[in-house]
């Protein structure tokens, strides 16, 4: 991930996040709840594993003996570290059952138009069958989009409430 849409990324996805699980916990306490924190965990270990840090790649290259020229062994060394492959682990599970169970408890619990919350679950079905399944780059982008329509019109519910 580029630099700055990693920023942009911490900078959207974990107050988004936040507030639609806080808008699906409202509808539907249990499945809500569970899935902001699934969400928010992964999210939040997405920037831990991406952004590992100086001290992650000595121990990577340490640990082949390699230079830093190497970036393919580095990747796979660093990766094999138990804390970055665990938060990598982390972000694939979190982020794609969290939006799942989020989505759900969205429709369940009637807080968005049903579509809309069904978006934001089908968008992570979608997101695992062209990112891992059947690598489509663009279709997967689209799948993203549709996530992001789902929390437009989330934003716009919650944008909607009366001040409590």
């Amino acid at each position: 991930m580029r630099p700055w849409l990693t920023l942009l990324a911490l900078l959207t996805l974990i107050p988004g996040v936040i507030a639609v699980g806080l808008l699906a916990r409202r509808a539907a306490p249990r499945l809500g709840t569970i899935g902001l924190v699934l969400a928010f965990a992964g999210f939040m270990s997405l920037f831990w594993s991406l952004m590992a840090g100086s001290d992650n790649i000595a121990l990577g290259a340490a640990r082949i003996g390699q230079s830093p020229a190497l970036t393919g062994k580095l990747l796979d060394s660093i990766g094999a570290i138990p804390p970055v492959g665990f938060a990598s682990d982390l972000f694939v599970a979190g982020h794609v059952l969290g939006l799942i169970l989020i989505g759900i408890a969205l429709w369940r619990g009637r807080a968005m138009p049903a579509w809309a919350a069904a978006a934001i679950a089908v968008s992570q079905v979608l997101h695992v069958i062209f990112a891992i399944v059947v690598p489509v780059h663009a279709v997967d982008g689209l799948a993203w989009c549709l996530a992001a329509v789902g929390f437009a019109v989330a934003a716009s519910v919650l944008v909607r409430e009366p001040a409590a």
